[in-house]
Order: structure tokens, then sequence, then C-alpha cells
């Protein structure tokens, strides 16, 4: 029963939200990286 805490088991509800969650919305994030994808800077 050992447990590590770089994988906890509470934490993979938070992994798959967060992931999903970035590619969705690339360009509308100010700052990304891509001047072309961001008319908004």
């Amino acid at each position: 029963m050992t447990t590590t805490p770089a994988e906890p088991v509470q934490d993979p509800d938070q992994q798959p939200i967060i992931q999903p969650d970035e590619p969705s919305q690339p360009d509308t994030t100010p700052g990304t990286g891509n001047p072309d994808l961001d008319p908004q800077r």
C-alpha cells in the first residue's frame, strides 16, 4: 500500500480536465506565442 506523491489517486481527475482545456482554445488565449492567431494582441 505505497502511494507515490508524484501519482496521487485523487489527481487523475484534474489531469484529463486540463488537457482538453489547452487545445480546446489555443488561439483564444492571449500571449499563446502565436501573433498570427492572436489578432486581439
